[in-house]
């Protein structure tokens, strides 16, 4: 059974459109590892994006769960599935009946935000500290930095979305640990 940084960089060395990510693969594979750790052990993954990648929520969701992949049903969700009118909202007392809600809901869960930092919706996931966030313009830690003017960002985020995707499955089948 590989590392996980290991069998990353072979998988990112395989596909020339993850090259990108090779010399940020220090970031990336911490974030990875505690995203799926925490999956792996129970909790939901609510993805919430800013507007402009509303798009991108969806893909992951119909992507991850894709039934043709032949593993197991993994627990992501968008949220705004789960709360339709939640972007309509900008009251930190909304958000926190949400917040809420969720607690309710879901024995256990994290928030896997992608957008601009300075979006209500980012606030809203840099709540909760073990979010797996995918932040543009902004760089904090334990984060994912991209720059929102990259004329690459989309193909970026369908390959890192990809990159995730492949290492679900390695974790799965165990061709890596986690830790």
């Amino acid at each position: 059974m590989k590392e996980l940084l290991d069998w990353t960089l072979q998988t990112i060395r395989d596909r020339s459109e993850y090259g990108w990510l090779e010399e940020r693969r220090f970031e990336w594979v911490p974030l990875v590892q505690n995203c799926l750790s925490t999956t792996m052990g129970g909790s939901a993954v609510i993805i919430i994006t800013d507007k402009e990648r509303t798009w991108f929520s969806n893909y992951l969701v119909k992507t991850l769960n894709k039934p043709s992949k032949n593993r197991p049903f993994l627990p992501f969700f968008s949220i705004k599935c789960l709360l339709p009118g939640l972007d309509g909202f900008s009251t930190n007392e909304t958000f926190a009946s949400y917040t809420d809600m969720l607690d309710i809901s879901f024995k256990s869960y994290i928030f896997w935000y992608i957008g601009r930092g300075d979006d209500k919706m980012a606030a809203f996931a840099k709540e909760r500290e073990d979010s797996f966030l995918w932040v543009f313009d902004e760089q904090m830690p334990n984060s994912f930095y991209l720059k929102s003017f990259d004329e690459a960002l989309d193909s970026k985020l369908i390959s890192m979305a990809s990159v995730f995707d492949k290492t679900i499955d390695a974790v799965m089948f165990s061709k890596v640990k986690l830790g």
